[in-house]
């Protein structure tokens, strides 16, 4: 059998795409019980959401999600990424992000911005391990992390 990594495929992530699917993206946020999204926050228009959020699929199941918009300080921001606790730590998110980091990159923003909770020593590993850096503490103590385009 062929490695799992292989077979996953990260496209970006369109409202159709979302409404034909969204029980899938709901369980895979029910997965996590810190940061529970319902479908309210998964319609939720925002600036450029839609070029920049993608999703992951290994033979045609979704298996995680990356949603980001558009901030008027010129960075894209993630809102939120997730990855079904039955494919994680086989690259799932790092493709995501990169997914997101690529078309940020190419096109004319500052860079990524996201928020990480302080306890969560995985996500944090895996954004520093792609050059994002702690850029303050929040009032509500999550981190703000910044990857900056450079040049």
């Amino acid at each position: 059998m062929a490695d799992v990594s292989e077979k996953i495929v990260v496209n970006k992530l369109e409202l159709d795409i979302l409404q034909k699917n969204i029980e899938q993206f709901k369980d895979i946020s029910n997965q996590n019980k810190v940061l529970l999204w319902k479908d309210e926050n998964f319609r939720i228009e925002l600036p450029n959401k839609w070029e920049y959020s993608f999703y992951a699929s290994i033979e045609g199941q979704i298996v995680g999600f990356a949603i980001s918009s558009e901030k008027k300080n010129g960075y894209i921001h993630l809102h939120n990424i997730m990855v079904s606790k039955h494919f994680q730590s086989i690259g799932i998110g790092k493709r995501l992000l990169t997914a997101i980091i690529l078309k940020v990159f190419n096109n004319n923003f500052k860079g990524v911005s996201l928020r990480v909770q302080p306890h969560n020593k995985r996500a944090m590993n895996l954004y520093t391990q792609l050059g994002f850096e702690k850029a303050k503490e929040e009032d509500d103590g999550d981190i703000l992390m910044i990857l900056n385009k450079k040049g």
